[in-house]
């Protein structure tokens, strides 16, 4: 083409693929619950297996479905978790209100309202909100305790597709102020979006270059940009391999369990440094001789 050529005509013109529901890998499920209930609870340590596609995990989570085992321990994994919220030693975490009695509606609403736009990454819908107080009141009607029956509203809620799927479908093209911030959240988090991060969609800080930028900034800033980080290169160095080898001990007789996780930490040690003590150029990770 001549310089003041402004399309290459050899060029067919960019469809860009179809969106798809992404499911949440292993590690992104457990930042998931972390970030929204702490990390003083017992997480599940069975979950549908991850899969690699094109060598990375994420990218596995967007064509694999979820086998009927997988179903199980999701609702497992929910009910365990929601069974630990609910408990006085947890529950000031996370409750928003203080019931007046067994069938408190409005704090019910109060609870499914706060958590479900946390965890689903939007607000919900005025059906969705009915839904869920109506299993909580009448769970709680049931068994005659508001927080026994607030257990079946958290455990609905992280059983939904609307938690266990990332779900950036757009409208008109492009994606919405929510899908934004959650393609924002686990790019640089690894996990869900904060608050923070939902109000600036809600508020259409989103709609911008500028907003973007400044929130994209805020994510790095927070420790939480570590995690990704360490994610990014374990899946792509498939170092979550190492844990797992082992070696003859009659031919590597130095060799001990506890080597390929050192190995992998080394790596990954390595890979924060350099991103985020020395802001270096990135083809130092191949060249340096820093260990």
């Amino acid at each position: 083409p001549t310089e003041d050529a402004t399309v290459d005509e050899g060029y067919e013109p960019l469809v860009p693929a179809a969106p798809v529901l992404v499911r949440l890998t292993q590690t992104q499920y457990i930042l998931a619950l972390t970030d929204l209930f702490g990390n003083e609870l017992t997480l599940p340590t069975s979950l549908e297996i991850d899969t690699r596609a094109d060598g990375l995990l994420v990218v596995g989570a967007s064509v694999t479905p979820i086998s009927n085992r997988g179903s199980e321990q999701y609702e497992e994994a929910a009910q365990s978790i929601a069974n630990q919220v609910v408990s006085e030693a947890h529950r000031a975490k996370v409750f928003p209100c203080q019931p007046s009695g067994t069938s408190d509606a409005a704090c019910m609403s109060q609870l499914a309202g706060q958590l479900g736009r946390l965890a689903w990454r939007r607000p919900l819908t005025e059906a969705e909100l009915e839904l869920l107080v109506d299993i909580g009141s009448d769970a709680a009607t049931t068994l005659d305790d508001f927080y026994a029956g607030s257990a079946y509203v958290i455990s609905a809620i992280l059983q939904s597709p609307h938690f266990l799927y990332r779900q950036e479908l757009g409208q008109g093209g492009e994606l919405t102020g929510y899908e934004l911030a959650s393609r924002l959240s686990f790019l640089l988090w690894n996990s869900l979006p904060d608050e923070a991060l939902l109000t600036a969609a809600e508020n259409g800080e989103l709609d911008t270059v500028d907003g973007i930028r400044t929130q994209a900034e805020r994510l790095l800033a927070d420790p939480k940009s570590r995690r990704a980080v360490r994610n990014f290169f374990s899946e792509w160095l498939h170092l979550d391999t190492l844990p797992r080898m082992s070696k003859d001990p009659n031919v590597f007789r130095h060799y001990s369990p506890g080597l390929g996780l050192a190995a992998a930490e080394e790596t990954l040690r390595l890979a924060e440094y350099l991103i985020f003590d020395q802001d270096a150029d990135m083809r130092e990770f191949y060249t340096s001789s820093t260990t």
